[in-house]
């Protein structure tokens, strides 16, 4: 459990909160703010991971990154103000990652604009789901669906 803490970086780090190497979880994250860092919450290899009122601002690279694999990660009040894509669901070279996530507000800033919020190429299901300063809401790696072109949807599953 880590709750109700703020963890900031005084110029650099790779990530806030850094979820990896085998045998992490089921674990909560609750009431936390991560400012700065390349990633705010990076996710891999871990059994299940449950994330509620996560606020990520200043990365660098992107806000949650989750490469999971088959385990899963539910997001549940992501606020996400970033210049970067606020998450990266799976990579682009597979399609690690499965993830929920629900009534997220992620605030695209300057370089924003030019991207999406959000880059899936795993499993993901998400609602209400609210961007503005991005590109469009979701684009998905592999460029097989259509994504979210809008700012806001209220549903978008893949399997």
């Amino acid at each position: 459990l880590l709750q109700r803490v703020t963890v900031r970086t005084l110029g650099g780090g790779v990530a806030g909160i850094e979820m990896r190497d085998s045998e992490n979880g089921p674990c909560l994250v609750r009431d936390v703010r991560v400012e700065g860092f390349g990633y705010g919450v990076i996710v891999d290899a871990l059994n299940a991971a449950t994330i509620s009122q996560l606020t990520v601002t200043g990365q660098s690279l992107a806000g949650v990154v989750n490469r999971s694999g088959a385990n899963p990660v539910y997001i549940e009040g992501l606020t996400s103000t970033n210049a970067v894509p606020a998450v990266l669901n799976g990579t682009l070279s597979d399609s690690w990652g499965h993830l929920t996530l629900v009534n997220a507000t992620l605030t695209g800033t300057g370089a924003a604009s030019a991207q999406p919020a959000i880059r899936t190429n795993g499993v993901m299901l998400a609602r209400a789901v609210t961007t503005s300063g991005y590109q469009r809401a979701l684009a998905e790696f592999n460029g097989v669906g259509p994504g979210v072109a809008g700012a806001t949807f209220s549903e978008y599953r893949s399997y």
